[in-house]
């Protein structure tokens, strides 16, 4: 879903990536951030019986490994590929360091229905997708904060988060989605609700409407131009309700395909299943690497050989394909003859080694 999002598309209905634009990068995409941060809320409290000091310590010092260096790192990988394809000019001076790991700017004005706006404190200078990764360091850094509203409020604290998704509201300098969704994640895992069991009664209906405010999100954005999009409240308001829809959607989808059909082995027994376990740790490598601008330039190589109407819809399909099949390719490749360096720029998330055949005394 981000790498649909982050795809080129036009919004010239005379161009015919158009109607994907409406549909794949702007409506269906849209769960696919607020899922990531809700998982990374449920994971940060998931099977937790409390959370003093020595556990908010341990979870800072997991994350320097698996947020904080890739950050560093994949920055400074996104930095030099700008660098080797763009001119200089396209990036921070070298000489502000604090301009290419923590940009501070304008880059994305939130609307609140409050009527008030919420500025992100801005994107990283060198790679501009690791501002997910920044925020969920900030949020990881503010764990105990979350932890002690979740007990004090108790149930309340669902529509509470629920309220400030769709009143759009955060905290300054934080996405909206970064502060809710997360927080939303941490409430289920702190009240031990697994949220594939939650959506498991209904899960039709939920997919169904999730569906209906995707089609009629897809509908909205094919009208309207892309500033009352962004701007509207009505139209913000239906964005706010399909990617919370979308999450519990998602994990709707999950629960049928892994609905048990006798054994715990058969939960991975059907081939989508089987695809899904391989790539899962290959997914963060397929975000960092996905927009970075070595990868971008090979537009500039296919364009001309193109009819100008049909570039950008070659491109969509092109780049949709081309990264969901040879970055995932160079991620097992690099897990086979550099475990070690994929283990540490991506912090540790890399596929399991199968343990060395066991050799019986004869």
């Amino acid at each position: 879903m981000i790498v649909l999002m982050h795809t080129e598309a036009s919004w010239d209905h005379a161009d015919p990536s158009s109607l994907l634009n409406a549909t794949l990068c702007w409506t269906i995409s849209l769960a696919a951030l607020s899922t990531f941060f809700f998982i990374s809320g449920y994971l940060l409290f998931a099977g937790r019986q409390t959370f003093g000091p020595s556990d908010y310590f341990h979870s800072l010092r997991r994350r320097v490994a698996s947020l904080l260096i890739p950050y560093l790192i994949w920055i400074t990988i996104g930095y030099a590929c700008t660098l080797a394809v763009d001119s200089p000019d396209s990036v921070s001076h070298f000489s502000d360091i604090a301009e290419i790991f923590w940009a501070k700017g304008f880059n994305m004005t939130e609307h609140s229905l409050l009527g008030y706006d919420s500025v992100p404190l801005g994107y990283p200078g060198g790679h501009d997708v690791l501002w997910f990764v920044r925020d969920l360091m900030i949020m990881t850094l503010l764990s105990p904060v979350i932890w002690w509203l979740a007990k004090l409020l108790r149930l309340w604290i669902f529509p509470l988060i629920l309220a400030g998704i769709l009143l759009h509201a955060g905290l300054p300098g934080l996405e909206n989605r970064t502060v809710c969704y997360f927080s939303l994640g941490a409430a289920f895992a702190i009240y031990r609700t697994d949220p594939t069991a939650f959506v498991r009664r209904r899960p039709v209906v939920i997919i169904t409407a999730w569906a209906i405010l995707c089609a009629a999100g897809s509908a909205a954005v094919y009208r309207y131009d892309m500033n009352h999009i962004l701007t509207g409240p009505k139209v913000m308001l239906l964005r706010d309700l399909t990617a919370l829809s979308g999450v519990f959607a998602l994990f709707a989808i999950v629960s049928l395909s892994l609905r048990p059909r006798g054994s715990a082995e058969d939960h991975a027994s059907t081939p989508v299943n089987r695809l899904m376990l391989k790539l899962a740790p290959a997914g963060f490598f397929i975000y960092v690497v996905h927009p970075l601008a070595i990868v971008e330039a090979f537009s500039r190589i296919t364009d001309p050989l193109l009819p100008e109407k049909w570039q950008t819809f070659t491109a969509f399909i092109y780049f949709t394909v081309a990264r969901l099949t040879l970055i995932p390719q160079l991620y097992f490749a690099l897990a086979r003859v550099a475990h070690r360096t994929l283990a540490v720029i991506t912090g540790g998330r890399t596929p399991r080694r199968p343990a060395p055949a066991r050799v019986d005394a004869v």
